[in-house]
């Protein structure tokens, strides 16, 4: 993460702390605005590899990006969800794309030249009927962000996206069940992470 990323200042009063990705989206969702994040994709890609501050400590408060995603049922039906990091669709070996804020998923690095907060979301999508061999071998080079150019992973930026299923959704690493469309959709600077010094 870039240095010059965020700016020094003292963790707020209304900080909330969050375990993982999923419960700072559910932080989110509830209006808090100033997340110690404990763990998880987000906190990776920000560097955070020690416990948060404290409220009054001296940090870095980075302005990240989240997901709003619209979820449309095999009924029609309409489900909102909101990721901290990332989204999942569909699976391995079949139709699977990822998308994301932070370029993480599981500790892997899947789009390398992703940024939580540069207002844009990456997305991976993988060509279906990809062999087991294949995929391990993409696997394992997701650990160092290695695995592109691939000629099977192709990788998009826009800050909206439509996919089409039905697949199974996973966000934030959630399974939400199977659903016949989604959109993901970028809400800029929506979370201020309370970052420890030195670690952004």
């Amino acid at each position: 993460m870039s240095s010059s990323f965020g700016s020094r200042g003292l963790v707020p009063d209304d900080a909330a702390v969050a375990s993982d990705d999923a419960s700072a989206a559910e932080l989110v969702i509830a209006g808090v605005r100033h997340v110690l994040l404990e763990g998880g994709d987000l906190a990776r890609a920000l560097g955070i590899n020690t416990s948060p501050p404290k409220q009054g400590e001296p940090c870095t408060l980075c302005a990240v990006d989240v997901i709003d995603i619209l979820a449309i049922s095999l009924a029609g039906d309409e489900r909102r969800f909101v990721a901290a990091s990332t989204v999942s669709f569909g699976r391995w070996g079949s139709a699977l794309d990822f998308v994301t804020s932070s370029g993480f998923v599981d500790g892997r690095e899947l789009c390398p030249r992703s940024h939580p907060g540069d207002g844009v979301l990456d997305r991976l999508s993988v060509a279906p009927g990809l062999t087991f061999r294949p995929r391990l071998a993409i696997h394992r080079r997701m650990r160092s962000g290695s695995h592109l150019p691939h000629p099977a992973l192709n990788v998009f930026r826009s800050t909206e996206f439509i996919l089409h299923g039905p697949r199974k959704l996973t966000v934030d690493g959630v399974p939400r069940g199977t659903f016949a469309e989604l959109q993901c959709k970028v809400r800029p600077s929506a979370m201020v992470i309370a970052v420890p010094v030195g670690a952004a």
